[in-house]
């Protein structure tokens, strides 16, 4: 577990649109099996043994009546804060609430996810956050196993081969000192789709390998692919 005296505080990004999901709702209040993702998300953090002080959690413009209805019937404290244009400037706007609101020491540990990442795993919560008192700085990631070639993009012909060693996909949640993730955002790096690509280019990460099963909700096959999950993991809970 994480050292007592260092404060957990964590940030859900749920304020994507779900246009390439092809929804008429933001991505986070689209239901699977009677759930929406981002209740989803928020029992997974709920049932990791991390001590969450406070869950910040972005929402789209013009939704944040949707997202307290939902909040409030879960009976779930959590504070809400408009996102952005882009997930990076979400982030940096739940950064600078959190700051005002629970003014964080240096070391405390700030835990990023993806909402539309809802079936992480608790134990996978953990790991990442007990990670961070490597260098400071987590994230959870998949080696790649594909093959990879460049492509001409006008010919659509094959012009080489991409060496996939050393090569992970980046996964959430990461997990970052609170110094470490404020200076990220406050120095006004060029635009990344994630976190540890903006610590990365001043303080080491530590690459936690993480599941599969922990994918990201983007187009209407990936809601299949929970279901199929969903009802693997109850069939085998029922043995």
């Amino acid at each position: 577990m994480t050292d007592d005296k260092k404060r957990v505080l964590g940030i859900i990004v749920a304020a994507g649109s779900g246009e390439r999901l092809g929804a008429a709702l933001p991505k986070a209040l689209v239901e699977v099996a009677g759930k929406t993702i981002l209740e989803r998300t928020i029992e997974k953090l709920k049932r990791a043994k991390t001590p969450f002080e406070a869950l910040l959690i972005t929402y789209p413009e013009g939704y944040r009546s949707q997202f307290e209805h939902l909040l409030q019937a879960q009976e779930w404290e959590c504070q809400l804060i408009e996102g952005g244009e882009t997930r990076q400037a979400s982030v940096r706007r739940a950064l600078l609430a959190l700051t005002e609101m629970f003014h964080p020491n240096p070391t405390d540990r700030i835990v990023i996810h993806d909402a539309a990442r809802c079936n992480i795993s608790p134990d996978l919560v953990d790991s990442v956050v007990e990670a961070v008192c490597e260098t400071g700085a987590a994230t959870l990631g998949i080696p790649l196993t594909d093959t990879l070639q460049r492509v001409d993009q006008d010919s659509q012909r094959i012009e080489g081969s991409i060496s996939r060693e050393g090569l992970w996909r980046m996964q959430t949640p990461q997990a970052f000192e609170y110094r470490h993730i404020m200076r990220a955002h406050d120095d006004g790096f060029e635009a990344a789709t994630d976190d540890s690509t903006l610590v990365s280019s001043f303080c080491p990460v530590v690459v936690v390998k993480g599941d599969e099963c922990n994918l990201k909700i983007t187009a209407p096959i990936d809601l299949k692919f929970l279901e199929i999950l969903e009802n693997s993991s109850s069939k085998f809970e029922s043995f």
